[in-house]
């Protein structure tokens, strides 16, 4: 168990709102959506009310040094639910690289390969797989 485990999440009742598209870069549909994640109410691309006050004045500063330029907003907004799909979806992408059938895994087998990418990070295998070929330089 990750030390992180052990905290407890507060909700600190700050609203969640849309992140206003227009001012950043961003794809859309974000690519999470694209496979299916079930973000429920809200889109990706929503965050907390402080989060957007602070990337509008980080966008604005931006601008005035590089006019052409945006932020690029990868991800934002990510219940639970959408996290576990993300794992369960990384899973299986894994086991369909080995040309394995998960039907036929022990449990053992199972632990064993969703610690490659529990051990790294499930954000550095998604990282890889789904945003580094959307990386670019907008200008």
């Amino acid at each position: 168990m990750r030390p992180y485990h052990n905290i407890e999440i507060i909700e600190c009742g700050e609203p969640v709102i849309e992140i206003p598209l227009k001012e950043f870069a961003v794809e859309s549909p974000h690519p999470y959506e694209k496979l299916g994640a079930p973000y429920g109410e809200h889109s990706a691309y929503f965050i907390r009310e402080t989060v957007v006050k602070y990337l509008i004045e980080a966008q604005t500063y931006l601008q005035q040094l590089r006019p052409d330029w945006r932020i690029q907003i990868f991800d934002a907004y990510r219940p639970v639910a959408v996290q576990k799909f993300m794992v369960n979806y990384t899973f299986s992408q894994v086991i369909e690289e080995k040309g394995l059938i998960e039907s036929n895994l022990s449990e053992v087998e199972k632990q064993s390969i969703g610690k490659r990418f529990t051990k790294f990070g499930l954000s550095q295998v998604l990282m890889k797989r789904h945003l580094l070929p959307i990386l670019r330089v907008l200008r």
